[in-house]
């Protein structure tokens, strides 16, 4: 049996000569411009002959199915399903893979029935292990998004304006734990870079109406290179972000790397920040390493890390590393099987409590595409399961780079849903009980010399009384004295 497509999905390829299911010769010319059409994306001409060619034979199956592929590459749903359930029931098994695409177009038109059904059909006939995994999970997530959209949770996202938000894309926000700092993500346009685009940090401030005031880039950590998805310390004095390779393999700004991706760290100084500095090893590697979330204790830190590919990243999962009393981070960990799955896991955010963990992830149980979920660390420092957010939080789409406020009832995240600025934006909206954190609150405070009364330096540890454990830790400003702690709610601390 020849293939029509490849065992990716968008990718078509010619069937061998003698192999079609039809004789008629034009037919087959219709049908090959068609396909030499779809290649070069000129989709009405592509449209045009294989519709043609469909029409020639009621048998002829290819081009229904090139029919299917191309009405989903334009987004028409609707003529996807059609093109795919007409050839579907003219060979049934000509085709196995298009069952497992034509149950992804039902699943995020909300037709769940037919697409367990159609599913579980890909399943009775093939045995490829990838994809057999994609349909199984298919078939939960069938049986769980009919359920949970009958029952809604509280959800009233409020854009974070103009100040905040442009016509370019906005994304991966961090906040101190005084609610008093945002630092995001935002894509520009860069006729210089070979990608025609870049991403730069960006900061805004409430002012002392409590709005945000308009975002400025990070000076000292902005380049004209690639820098994104960051996090702050809950005191605002580090960031740890992302810089990736360039074309030529630079970092920008003399940074050195050691994989396509890299995570690097500066601190703030009075309102100057200092070069970067690579993590180095073990943190990061010749993977790809991002999305640093760093804990309220100033010393765990949790990332993302994903495996290169040629066709791209693979087996991105979600990493723990920890600073040692010698300066140097722990070998890496990578979370267990609550959290992390085959599939994708991503944009990890620690509360400030360091006990709830959230994430993305299209390998639980879900809408479709990426869905936001949550998890609470055990008392033996497990993390329990994964825990769906719920509709309409998440959706059919790819849903991400949630962040939790301190005190736990204010969430943000990026979406590019109508009435934004535009592309993607930030929101937030006040999160329902059942998925909040536990409360923190903070202290702020001055250390200063006590025998000249100046500013210093120094390491403020504050220690749980009823384990004996350090549960938060920062450092003061050296220029300033000044520093900020958080207090997890309902623990006595020294």
């Amino acid at each position: 049996m020849m293939t029509l497509l490849t065992t990716t999905h968008g990718q078509l390829a010619s069937a061998q000569p003698g192999s079609y299911t039809t004789k008629e010769t034009k037919a087959i010319k219709l049908y090959q411009d068609g396909l030499e059409s779809m290649h070069a994306r000129k989709w009405d001409a592509a449209e045009a002959n294989l519709k043609k060619a469909a029409a020639f034979d009621d048998r002829f199956v290819e081009p229904r199915f090139a029919l299917a592929e191309l009405s989903d590459l334009r987004g028409n749903d609707a003529e996807a399903m059609k093109w795919y359930r007409e050839a579907l029931v003219i060979s049934p098994r000509y085709f196995p893979n298009a069952y497992l695409h034509l149950a992804d177009i039902e699943f995020r038109n909300q037709d769940f029935t037919a697409a367990e059904q159609h599913y579980k059909a890909y399943l009775e006939l093939e045995e490829e292990p990838v994809r057999r995994r994609r349909a199984r999970l298919g078939i939960d997530n069938c049986a769980f998004a009919a359920e949970a959209i009958k029952h809604p949770v509280p959800f009233d996202p409020k854009n974070l304006g103009p100040a905040v938000n442009s016509a370019n894309a906005e994304y991966y926000p961090c906040i101190t734990a005084d609610d008093a700092t945002l630092l995001y993500t935002r894509d520009l346009p860069d006729a210089a870079s070979p990608w025609g685009h870049q991403e730069d940090f960006y900061v805004s401030t409430r002012d002392e109406k409590g709005e945000w005031t308009t975002g400025r880039p990070v000076s000292g950590v902005v380049t004209p290179a690639n820098e994104g998805a960051g996090t702050l310390s809950p005191d605002g004095r580090f960031i740890i972000f992302t810089a990736c390779a360039g074309m030529e393999g630079d970092y920008g700004a003399g940074r050195k790397g050691l994989g396509s991706c890299d995570l690097f760290i500066s601190r703030r100084i009075g309102n100057r920040w200092s070069p970067p500095d690579n993590l180095g090893q073990p943190v990061n590697s010749r993977n790809w390493e991002s999305q640093p979330s760093l804990a309220s204790d100033g010393r765990t830190l949790y990332y993302v890390r994903g495996t290169q590919a040629p066709d791209g990243l693979k087996d991105m999962d979600i990493y723990v590393t920890r600073l040692q009393d010698d300066g140097a981070f722990s070998a890496p960990e990578k979370l267990g099987s609550t959290i992390n799955t085959p599939f994708q896991e991503e944009s990890v955010q620690i509360h400030p409590d360091g006990r709830t963990l959230y994430f993305s992830s299209s390998g639980h149980p879900a809408f479709g595409g990426l869905d936001i979920y949550m998890s609470r660390m055990e008392d033996d420092g497990t993390w329990g399961p994964a825990l769906n957010l719920g509709y309409p939080i998440n959706t059919g789409g790819d849903e991400n780079s949630l962040l939790v406020s301190a005190d736990g009832r204010i969430a943000y995240f990026a979406s590019d849903r109508a009435g934004g600025q535009g592309e993607l934006d930030l929101y937030g909206f006040e999160l329902y009980p059942e998925a909040r954190p536990a409360a923190v609150s903070y202290i702020r405070g001055v250390v200063t010399d006590k025998s000249t009364g100046k500013p210093v330096e120094a390491d403020v540890e504050l220690f749980d009384l009823s384990t004996g454990k350090l549960a938060t830790a920062a450092y003061s400003d050296p220029s300033t004295g000044e520093f900020l702690v958080c207090l997890p709610a309902g623990r006595s601390m020294a």
